[in-house]
């Protein structure tokens, strides 16, 4: 899944045509699937720690709200682009 990442101000014109978009949709769905088949309930609940920049400090969240929170999150970007 790392092959297509790119600079966030340049990505909306990282995949033209839809059928290019739906190929690596599909791609990057079997990966999600796959990490999910193998993510422990154990590990969710234990938080997952960062340094943030915009922030100046340490944060830190239960790797499960992470999870959330990127599974609405694809579900906004979805509706950027339709045929």
């Amino acid at each position: 899944m790392g092959e297509l990442s790119t600079n966030q101000k340049d990505s909306s014109n990282l995949i033209e045509e839809f059928d290019e978009l739906r190929e690596v949709r599909v791609k990057t769905n079997t990966g999600i699937f796959e990490w999910a088949e193998r993510a422990q309930d154990r590990r969710l609940q234990e938080d997952q720690v960062w340094f943030s920049v915009s922030v100046g400090r340490r944060c830190g969240t239960p790797r499960g709200i992470l999870v959330v929170h990127f599974f609405n999150h694809q579900t906004h970007h979805r509706a950027k682009r339709t045929p």
